[in-house]
């Protein structure tokens, strides 16, 4: 039977309008087998049968076909409008509670949710699919000043897709838009864009949270486009939650206020993860320390094929980490200290354990370059963060192409089992550096690096290893820049002691304070040799005239001739109440501190010409390393580099002063801070210096187990 309906109106139909214009389109003078009145019976009841719909609003013109099923309805069945004014939370709320295994379409339009007041939240039931159209988009508005959730994502089989979330004007509380564990499970989020609209609406906005005492299984996020927000907060703290079955992928988080994927579990457990194919760019909190994708304490991760790119550091994966692939994935990054991949062993959970069981392969890694790398700037980076255990164990890192970072793969600590095969640094300082030298660390390739493979310690390194236009192929920090068999080059002036035997050399020259504590500087015979002592005075008049101890050289070394250095390995047994300087100064004659700092970090250079570290507890940051420099009486631009030293623990630093008087620092085998300018004058004649006094009523000692410098020849 063919019934002419008249045109969609616009105007919302109650029942008693529908009827009346389908007795109107079926006139009494039918000629087929079913009577008019027969189909009007029948069509009478299925209006009557429409769930929601009484006789004041029902639904107006139909929106375009939803998903199939039965039991499919809108919000406008429960009185929604969809005009991005009225507030619609009601009838949402209504819908969420009616529709238990019912599907819900959204059709286009804007859909105010105000969820403000106290209490407010849309509950999802079990088995749960919520369609829009294009053009559907939530408006949620959190005006509270305190945290609120969008939808309590509690129960299992749940489905939404195919919409927007936007953060409304006026927004400036916590915002969670989807809270999930209660045991739930199967959560799939799909084809959802959220424009979170920050910094122009304020609070923290979270996509997915976790709360800390719950279990979630099932989570799966595709094909969505986030942005402007904070980050997906998974967040465990309690030893018996856990949230398994994780998977990211196809999606694009980009201009986001902190990690934008944060799965963190310090005492829980995240096991099964897949982070795949996704592209992340732009993080924007103005720290470097804050990576892309957060990992704490996961087991059997997956991160496969992503794009990263812009601010912001890529992939950190931290505390015990278990059974993780990271492969296949491209990072670009722009700032000079962010770090590529890096595995962190630390103790944010109290319950202290080192990754392992990692793989790192077929990765495109580029920094922003050997020239602006700083310290940090690592491409893979295994960091041990105060722990006994190391920062890792059975890692293998192969295939990768790391470009333009200041160290390619860096290990700030020993691995028991390591291996790094076929990897390509490309402009780096350092190509791989590690504490010590790994036989399994082979067939990699270096080009355009300061220095291709690099240890603490030195020691044989796997064979197959090939140098492209490399400085130095090996070093260490006893032989820093020189491989072993070129340590003492003619063409190079040089001085190295290790203070062998029991007694200094002639050419040193010691002198001490007024204090009777004061001890000139002495090789410890009780170790066998190896280490000079320099004791100071217990004065309390705390200078260096009464309380100073001073080991100096020749004034042999200058810059002009370049490649002016010097190098030193030492120790403090106090780092309160004292003051050091370790580097070269213009005189030999007398005891001198070569430069002091006062309240303020205020600087008084006593020398004319000097370069070095400076170490001093009377300035407004105690208990920090200065580069300092000063040129015919005009001090340098002095640099906190932020790095303390720690009571009786060796640590090496390199001062390198170029032909033009700029000055580069390292510290264990790291650049630090940036090239000091005007450092020294180029032509005045130095010597190596260690200047130590203490500034209370204590002696204390400096220890040094060797002192290299260097200069070319005439």
């Amino acid at each position: 039977m063919d019934i002419p309906l008249s045109p969609p109106s616009t105007t919302p139909l109650s029942k008693s309008e529908l009827k009346t214009r389908i007795a109107a389109a079926i006139p009494d003078n039918q000629s087929r087998a079913v009577s008019a009145e027969d189909v009007r019976s029948r069509l009478f009841e299925m209006v009557d049968s429409l769930a929601g719909i009484g006789e004041v609003g029902v639904v107006g013109p139909p929106g375009p076909p939803g998903p199939s099923g039965t039991g499919f309805v809108t919000p406008r069945d429960f009185g929604a409008v969809g005009n991005g004014v009225t507030d619609d939370y009601a009838a949402f709320t209504t819908a969420f509670a009616a529709l238990g295994g019912t599907n819900l379409f959204v059709p286009a339009g804007t859909w105010l949710i105000d969820i403000t007041a106290s209490g407010r939240s849309l509950s999802i039931s079990n088995d749960f699919f919520m369609h829009g159209e294009p053009g559907a988009t939530l408006l949620v508005r959190n005006a509270s000043g305190g945290t609120r959730t969008l939808f309590s994502a509690y129960n299992a089989n749940i489905t939404l897709r195919d919409f927007a979330i936007h953060l409304a004007d006026g927004t400036n509380g916590n915002t969670l838009l989807w809270s999930i564990g209660n045991n739930g499970s199967g959560l799939v989020i799909d084809n959802v864009d959220i424009d979170g609209r920050k910094p122009t609406v304020a609070g923290v906005i979270h996509c997915v949270s976790a709360s800390d005492l719950t279990n979630f299984s099932g989570l799966t996020v595709s094909n969505c486009e986030w942005h402007h927000i904070n980050r997906v907060w998974l967040k465990t703290n309690t030893a018996s939650s856990t949230q398994s079955r994780l998977k990211f992928v196809n999606n694009y988080f980009h201009d986001c206020y902190a990690e934008p994927l944060a799965l963190n579990t310090p005492s829980g457990v995240i096991d099964d993860v897949l982070i795949s194919g996704n592209r992340f760019a732009n993080v924007l909190t103005g720290t470097t320390a804050t990576a892309h994708i957060a990992i704490g304490s996961a087991e059997n991760v997956r991160v496969l094929g992503n794009r990263i790119s812009g601010p912001g550091s890529a992939i950190t994966s931290e505390e015990k980490s278990v059974n993780q692939i990271i492969a296949n994935n491209q990072i670009t990054l722009t700032e000079a200290t962010a770090f590529g991949i890096r595995f962190l062993d630390n103790d944010i959970g109290g319950d202290r354990r080192q990754p392992y069981n990692i793989v790192v392969e077929g990765n495109t890694l580029k920094g922003p370059g050997q020239a602006a790398a700083t310290t940090g700037c690592n491409g893979i980076w295994l960091v041990n963060d105060a722990t006994a255990e190391g920062p890792g164990n059975r890692v293998l890192i192969t295939n990768n192409v790391i470009e333009g970072f200041d160290r390619g793969i860096a290990l700030d600590d020993e691995v028991p089992i390591f291996s790094a095969t076929g990897n390509l640094c490309i402009d780096c300082n350092y190509g791989i550096q590690s504490p010590v030298a790994f036989e399994s660390v082979k067939n990699n390739q270096f080009d355009t690096c300061d220095y291709g493979l690099y240890s603490s310690v030195a020691g044989p390194w796997g064979g197959g290893n090939t140098f492209l236009s490399v400085t130095t192929e090996v070093g260490n920090d006893t032989d820093t820049r020189f491989s072993p068999l070129t340590l003492f080059d003619i063409q190079k002036f040089t001085m190295f002691d290790d203070f062998d035997g029991d007694v200094l050399r002639d050419q040193w020259n010691g002198m001490v304070g007024s204090d009777p504590a004061c001890v000139l500087p002495t090789i410890l015979s009780a170790t066998g040799g190896g280490v000079v002592r320099l004791r100071s005075g217990a004065s309390a008049a705390a200078t260096m005239a009464a309380n100073g101890c001073q080991l100096d050289y020749y004034l042999q070394w200058n810059a002009s001739f370049g490649g002016l250095l010097m190098q030193v390995r030492f120790r403090m047994s106090a780092i309160a109440g004292t003051a050091c300087f370790v580097g070269l100064t213009d005189q030999i004659g007398a005891l001198e501190m070569p430069f002091t700092i006062a309240a303020g970090n205020v600087f008084t250079s006593n020398a004319t010409d000097a370069v070095g570290l400076t170490y001093n507890t009377g300035g407004d940051d105690p208990d920090k390393w200065w580069l300092s420099g000063v040129k015919a009486d005009v001090d340098a631009t002095h640099q906190n580099t932020g790095i303390s030293p720690a009571i009786n623990v060796f640590e090496t630093w390199r001062i390198e002063v170029n032909s033009s008087g700029t000055a580069t620092f390292k510290r264990n085998g790291v650049v630090v801070g940036t090239p000091l300018a005007n450092a020294v004058s180029v032509g005045t004649l130095l010597t190596p210096v260690i200047a130590h006094h203490s500034r209370a009523a204590a002696s204390q000692t400096f220890e040094v187990d060797y002192v290299l410098a260097q200069r070319n020849r005439f």
